[in-house]
C-alpha cells in the first residue's frame, strides 16, 4: 500500500537473503505502481497478507519437476528455481 496513492497486490519473487529482505516486481503501469517506482530509498509503504497458496517445496524435494510459468506469472515461480 503506497499511502496516498492505493493498493496493489503483488507476488514475492524470492526467498529471503540473508538480512530477510524479498524482492517483488512491480511493472509500472498505472497511477500507483508509478508511485511505488517514484518512491526514495527508505520510504515506508504498508503491507497486507499472505494471500492465496503456497508451494509444498519440502515435499518436492529429490522429485523431477517440470515447471511452466510466461510473463509476469514466472516471478512467483523464480525461486523455486535454485
Amino acid at each position: 500500500m503506497v499511502f496516498g496513492s492505493g493498493e496493489s497486490t503483488f507476488v514475492i519473487n524470492s526467498l529471503p537473503n540473508p538480512e530477510g529482505l524479498l524482492n517483488v516486481s512491480i511493472k509500472k503501469v498505472g497511477a500507483n505502481t508509478r508511485a511505488i517506482h517514484d518512491m526514495e530509498v527508505g520510504a515506508i509503504v504498508g503491507l497486507r497478507g499472505p494471500y492465496g497458496n503456497w508451494f509444498p517445496v519440502k515435499e518436492w524435494e529429490g522429485k523431477d519437476l517440470l515447471i511452466i510459468g510466461g510473463g509476469i506469472g514466472l516471478a512467483p515461480l523464480r525461486p523455486l528455481v535454485n
